[in-house]
């Protein structure tokens, strides 16, 4: 199951957190953050890179809430484009990084095991078209969420 670190007043974990959730889900790790009202983020780095942008751009700028992902690939392959978060909108983009995202976000914590079906449902009873790139449940959910 992946590792979900939540980051309020502040309050950042020490490196040696970050690595220890990176090892026990080394299939990817991410970080996003609120700053200026807006959300940004970045996708498929390592705790080094997550460490590097607390210390020098969130930190600096006073950001007291994000959250930190590290996957582990239970569905969908090792791949930088299935690293949580994911927007909630229609095409469900794969930007690696992202600033100032128009689109709140999805991290999900654990298998939903039914979403190719939850998939095919949605699009046999609302017109649309799938997300192009390779899939996953959470990147099949934000786009059930947008649609729903």
């Amino acid at each position: 199951m992946c590792v979900i670190i939540t980051i309020e007043k502040g309050q950042f974990p020490k490196y040696q957190t970050l690595k220890e959730a990176e090892i026990l889900n080394a299939h990817g790790g991410s970080i996003a953050w609120l700053e200026s009202g807006k959300i940004n983020y970045q996708r498929g780095i390592k705790a080094k890179k997550i460490q590097e942008l607390i210390d020098k751009r969130l930190k600096p700028n006073k950001v007291k809430t994000a959250i930190i992902h590290f996957r582990i690939a239970s569905v969908g392959t090792i791949n930088k484009d299935l690293c949580h978060p994911f927007p909630i909108s229609e095409k469900v983009e794969s930007k690696l990084k992202v600033e100032d995202s128009e689109y709140d976000v999805l991290f999900h914590n654990g298998t939903v095991s039914e979403w190719q079906t939850m998939l095919i449902d949605s699009l046999q009873k609302f017109s649309g078209q799938i997300p192009k790139g390779e899939l996953s449940d959470s990147r099949v959910i934000a786009f059930l969420l947008n649609r729903h």
